[in-house]
């Protein structure tokens, strides 16, 4: 997941920090059970509104792990659980229990739980079509989802679907409504009301996983009445509710206003405790300074996505304040991305792997992370996959003593490959302070081996890092973080690295921001993707090593979590999908 959500560095450095629970500690505990009550009202603060409402696009963390794990349910979802290997495997939510699956591994049966309802005023029990709506928009060309290529790669008739609808009249409520109702996905059924079919195309052994992301929330048909999210969608968004809060308020880029869901029934939802009455989210705060202080101050409960600022979280960790959490296990990877089809001078010499080699070495890679703050807030990468994906086994093919890169051996392989002294490349990043730092210390350490570097400040570096003629870049500092941990290598490799044809790539978009295309990583990719967890566990590796070896990509920090809450918060455990606590199981004394 791009850190937009997945954040995509540019933008993503604030939501990275991702896996907390214990005051500086592996896995949280929190409180027990014993010691939360309920009622009381949870506050939040963030720097910025969410992006998108809609589920089909919401692809953030700040979306994901906190409003619509609050306002949404899925068929499968995660237990918010110390325990790693049960928070990171799906169990049933709105599904009555796992589904059946054919002998052939191909066809998923759902049993959808009786006596479910959407939030007044919709008050319907919630169906099998409603599941089978949120699939088929998740390809409506007013809004294609971030997740769509994990449903197209894995569900039969899909593409073909997504083709006709591409070619309906755009931004037209009639037209894309009566394409949703009047076309059919061959592999999504709903048999009545209580069960959902889908058909693969071919085995899939992260299927699962797919089925308990945002993305396949089940939608009423009310969605139809509106662009997808739309500001006349969002005026609605409490109707579509389906877990135990709904949408009681929302001001764009001011508040978000969460009350009780009343048709929510607690018998059926056995993850979300649901202690507090109420939350109320902030999304306009100035600094992250004004957030610590009222954190600090208890007049604010938690951040909406985001660390605290270092020399805050330096205090509490020398005082060893129980407020503050850290988890070193890094789920996020940061990396500068190289741009293979640039046509400048610099543009053509990265295209050869040599170069990319030893830019590699070069870079200190220690130094960016005292940028952050030190060591608590990541550790030094050398690969694509992270510790907590299936398949992750440590390498580093560019290892240099202590991580602060080698300018001997960097000089010596540009040398070799005639790279000349005067060389220049474009070093596009999101404007924010730290990245900027960021970049200077890549700008400083590639001047010592002969590189200038020309820092490229843009508000939304992304716009031009997904445009396949974009040609004004050759480096862009990125980060990214999984859809789901544990068997979520998928997540990585098919948006970031495998693209058989440049298919994605060429038709603008993709996440793939170099165009890096290796057809036998792509055949290795097909190959782990249908087989079961088992297996995939021992081919992930070598396509790691596959790709590392080609280095489209420097990869620098996986990401520690950092979080720092009020006195208030009781019952905090880390949960992935908010890189913070689940809101959901919070209560506030």
């Amino acid at each position: 997941m791009s850190l937009r959500k997945h954040t995509r560095v540019g933008a993503a450095l604030f939501c990275a920090f991702a896996l907390t629970a214990a005051a500086c500690g592996k896995s949280g505990s929190g409180s027990s059970g014993g010691d939360l009550k309920k009622g009381g009202e949870l506050k939040l603060a963030g720097l910025k509104d969410v992006t998108h409402y809609d589920t089909n696009q919401a692809y953030e963390v700040r979306a994901w792990g906190f409003h619509l794990r609050a306002t949404s349910r899925q068929l499968l979802s995660y237990p918010n659980v110390a325990d790693e290997k049960k928070r990171d495997t799906p169990v049933p939510d709105l599904a009555s229990d796992m589904p059946k699956i054919s002998d052939d591994g191909l066809t998923y049966t759902f049993s959808i739980k009786n006596n479910v309802k959407w939030a007044p005023p919709t008050s319907r029990e919630i169906v099998a079509g409603d599941f089978v709506r949120a699939i088929k928009r998740l390809c409506d060309p007013n809004g294609p989802s971030g997740g769509l290529s994990y449903y197209e790669a894995t569900i039969a008739g899909m593409t073909e679907y997504c083709t006709g609808f591409a070619k309906i009249k755009k931004e037209s409520v009639p037209a894309a409504k009566a394409y949703i109702e009047g076309n059919e996905i061959s592999g999504l059924k709903a048999d009545g009301d209580k069960k959902l079919v889908v058909t693969l195309k071919q085995k899939a052994g992260d299927f699962l996983n797919m089925m308990a992301i945002p993305f396949s929330t089940p939608v009423p048909v009310e969605v139809l009445n509106y662009i997808t999210d739309s500001a006349e969608f969002r005026k609605h968004l409490g109707a579509f509710a389906s877990g135990p809060y709904m949408v009681s308020s929302y001001t764009a880029k001011q508040t978000l206003k969460l009350a009780r869901n009343p048709n929510w029934d607690s018998k059926t939802d056995s993850l979300r405790k649901a202690y507090v009455d109420s939350v109320s989210i902030t999304l306009n705060a100035a600094t992250k300074e004004a957030i610590q202080q009222q954190v600090d101050a208890g007049t604010m409960d938690m951040y909406l996505r985001g660390n605290p600022p270092n020399t805050a979280a330096a205090q509490a960790e020398a005082k060893k304040d129980p407020r503050l959490h850290v988890d070193k296990d890094g789920a996020c990877v940061f990396y500068i991305s190289f741009n293979l089809h640039h046509t400048s001078a610099g543009g053509r010499l990265i295209q050869n792997k040599v170069v990319r080699q030893a830019l590699s070495y070069a870079i200190d890679k220690t130094a960016i992370i005292q940028v952050l703050g030190g060591p608590r807030n990541g550790e030094p990468a050398g690969q694509i996959l992270t510790p907590v994906l299936l398949g992750y086994k440590k390498i580093d093919p560019y290892a240099t003593p202590g991580s602060k890169g080698d300018v001997a051996k960097a000089k010596s392989m540009l040398a070799s490959a005639n790279v000349p002294a005067n060389l220049k490349l474009d070093f596009i990043y999101d404007n924010t302070e730290t990245n900027k730092n960021i970049v200077q210390v890549v700008a400083d350490r590639l001047k010592e081996v002969g590189i200038a570097v020309n820092p490229i400040p843009k508000e939304d570096a992304t716009v031009d890092t997904t445009n396949p003629h974009s040609d004004n870049w050759d480096l862009y500092y990125a980060g990214w973080c999984p859809d789901w941990n544990g068997n979520g290598a998928r997540t990585f490799f098919t948006p970031l690295l495998s693209d058989p044809g440049l298919k994605n790539y060429n038709a603008g978009g993709s996440y793939n921001y170099g165009g890096y295309d290796n057809p036998e990583v792509d055949k290795k990719v097909d190959e782990a993707l249908a087989a079961d967890p088992t297996a995939a566990a021992d081919i992930w590796p070598n396509i790691d090593q596959a790709v590392m070896d080609d280095a489209p990509w420097i990869p620098i920090y996986t990401s520690n979590s950092v979080n720092f809450v009020s006195s208030r918060v009781k019952g905090f455990v880390f949960f992935p999908f908010s890189t913070s606590g689940d809101i959901t199981n919070i209560s506030v004394l």
